[in-house]
């Protein structure tokens, strides 16, 4: 019983605290409504402007697109002006990868008129590519530009054809210089070949060296050829490696790597038959006149440095054998033409036999043609270690070589043949004259020995020539 008149007196109390609150109630009740009716149209409201800022935003997003394209040719020109080729390209990348695929006929239009111009840039950078000479670095910008802008050709091995086409026209334009100006000289010396040889007889090997001052047409032909080598064909040759191992941004055809190893043996061939028609006297095309002998180290040195430049490449050796061939026959030529020389020279020593005679304690009377002789042998042999016999890298020592070993040997017999016959016939010769004849010993003071008069008679000439050939075989030897 207590506990309903608890639950009594609570239901009294409940009602008149409802009867007390109520209006109270309904005020925060409507306010609560109020707020959450003013909190659905806020968020509402939100939604609308996100979703008409979207639209605006793809709006503009469209038109930027589309004035893009529609400023693109414009835009090209301007760039082919400043020659900025790489911002064409990445704004012909960008325009094909947004409207490639388009269907709207405006917007093909445009592509059409943008593939003309870059149609044009593709063919101006290949006239570029073809145009020489120019460097690598130019060449493989210029390929990758053209891969670039999706040529359909193989501008990296079109690059490669031209620059090997380009050597061989100026080596060719070089040597047919040389023949030009070779015919038109022909005439007037056709009944005196080698005028120079008359001059310079009598002129040391080592003077004669010296004496270079204008080089010969023949000179400046193999100057010229030297010159295209070391300049161009490095260049092609890594053009050539660059394209097979695909360093040009483009897949490479390996069916060009004959072609390509043709194309270097042409160059190397033609380089060594043209040396060979100028140079070598023996080579059954050549009907020119000799290189002449002062400008042959010289010519030698150049054709060495052609062989460095090769070298240098790591060409394959059937390639570096054409060139080592010519230059072990050139020093072979070289090497005769200097004892060839010399020995002429030591034939003209009986012409300048003045007979100012040496006193030796052991090898008695001597003139001065045993140390003319010396001097003409040793300067022969001095110019031929220097430039002939040193051999340099990958080159064939020449004392190795039987055929040059013979070669030589033969040659200096010649020169000493032909002292032996000097001596004869200045020895023999009654009639050489000589005047104010002195003996003069080795310190320097006249000595008595033969009765001095303005001319030795036979006797004491052949004498002398008897003390020359000791003295010769003696102490020279």
């Amino acid at each position: 019983m207590e506990q309903l008149d608890t639950l009594f007196s609570l239901k009294q109390s409940y009602e008149a605290d409802f009867e007390k609150n109520n209006e109270t109630l309904f005020r925060v009740e409507e306010a609560i409504n109020q707020s959450l009716k003013e909190a659905t149209n806020l968020f509402h409201g939100v939604l609308s402007r996100r979703e008409k800022a979207e639209a605006t935003r793809n709006a503009l997003a469209v038109m930027t697109r589309y004035k893009f394209l529609f400023q693109l040719p414009i835009n090209i020109d301007r760039n082919i002006k400043n020659e900025d080729v790489d911002v064409i390209i990445n704004d012909y990348a960008r325009a094909l990868n947004l409207f490639g695929k388009t269907e709207v006929s405006v917007f093909k239009k445009i592509l059409e008129e943008v593939e003309v111009k870059i149609i044009n840039i593709r063919m101006n950078l290949k006239s570029k590519l073809h145009q020489m000479p120019t460097t690598l670095k130019q060449q493989k910008k210029i390929i990758r530009n053209l891969v670039a802008l999706n040529d359909n050709g193989d501008p990296g091995w079109e690059a490669i054809i031209h620059m090997k086409q380009y050597i061989i026209d100026r080596i060719k334009a070089s040597y047919q210089q040389f023949i030009t100006e070779e015919q038109e000289n022909e005439t007037p010396n056709k009944n005196n070949r080698h005028p120079h040889n008359k001059h310079k007889r009598n002129i040391s090997l080592s003077q004669q060296i010296e004496s270079q001052n204008t080089e010969p047409k023949k000179v400046l032909c193999i100057d010229e050829i030297a010159t295209v080598i070391s300049d161009y064909f490095p260049d092609l040759w890594k053009l050539g490696q660059n394209y097979f191992v695909g360093d040009l941004a483009i897949k490479p055809d390996c069916s060009h790597e004959f072609d390509f190893k043709e194309m270097i043996l042409d160059i190397i061939v033609t380089v060594s038959d043209i040396y060979r028609t100028i140079m070598l006297p023996t080579t059954t095309t050549n009907t020119y006149s000799p290189v002449p002998i002062i400008w042959l180290p010289h010519c030698l040195k150049q054709i060495r440095s052609v062989f460095s430049v090769l070298m240098a490449l790591d060409l394959p050796n059937e390639a570096l054998n054409k060139i080592s061939s010519v230059i072990f026959d050139l020093r072979l030529h070289c090497l005769n033409i200097l004892f060839k020389q010399a020995s002429e020279q030591i034939i003209q020593l009986k012409t300048t036999e003045t007979w100012k005679l040496d006193f030796h304690s052991k090898q008695g009377t001597i003139s001065q043609l045993p140390n003319d002789f010396y001097k003409i042998i040793m300067e022969a042999m001095n110019l031929a270690k220097e430039y002939v016999i040193r051999n340099e890298r990958r080159e064939t020592a020449l004392v190795d070589n039987d055929t040059a070993k013979n070669e030589l040997q033969l040659l200096v017999h010649k020169c000493f043949w032909n002292f032996s016959q000097v001596l004869e016939q200045v020895g023999l010769n009654a009639d050489t004259n000589c005047s104010s004849t002195t003996i003069m010993s080795l310190g320097g003071s006249s000595v008595t020995g033969f009765k001095l008069q303005n001319e030795l008679v036979w006797e004491q000439k052949l004498l002398v020539t008897i003390s020359n050939s000791h003295y010769t075989r003696n102490v020279m030897l």
